[in-house]
């Protein structure tokens, strides 16, 4: 977290984890433990420097692959549920033959500020990117400013 710090006295306007149960923690020997204690050293880098964090975090393997992903799903521990104040999955159904069926979904799981639920969205893989799959949407996420929400929130996705 002394890393992040410096940076963000630089001026780094955000910081983005890659992958949150790789951070190293020899204090904790336990994964649980290491997680929680993670998810909580964000949130507090977060809320006293008044940067956002994004960090991403593993998931659960679901019993069905065509499961969505619940505020249940975050492996390790449910502290990063509690710690977060936006939390997102992508769902990516797959049809009978294993291929995706385009029907793919962003979902708001957790929403401190806002509501939750899904975003039907379109992969576009040459891009590596999801965008709005109706018009409709792209109009309504295009006038909610994300910026509304509190600077000291940790969002995960």
């Amino acid at each position: 977290m002394a890393n992040c710090r410096a940076q963000i006295n630089k001026g780094t306007e955000c910081v983005y984890v890659d992958y949150l149960q790789m951070i190293g923690c020899r204090e904790y020997t336990k994964m649980y433990d290491k997680v929680t204690a993670i998810s909580a050293a964000l949130r507090d880098l977060a809320e006293t420097s008044n940067v956002p964090v994004v960090a991403a975090c593993q998931l659960r393997r679901p019993g069905n692959e065509n499961d969505r992903p619940t505020l249940f799903d975050c492996k390790e521990s449910g502290a990063i549920e509690n710690d977060a104040g936006l939390l997102l999955a992508v769902y990516r159904p797959k049809d009978y033959s294993g291929g995706y069926t385009g029907e793919d979904e962003i979902l708001v799981l957790k929403h401190r500020n806002g509501t939750t639920g899904p975003v039907a969205v379109s992969f576009i893989g040459s891009r590596m990117k999801f965008e709005p799959r109706y018009r409709e949407q792209s109009r309504i996420a295009s006038s909610q400013s994300y910026r509304d929400h509190s600077e000291s929130e940790l969002h995960y996705g």
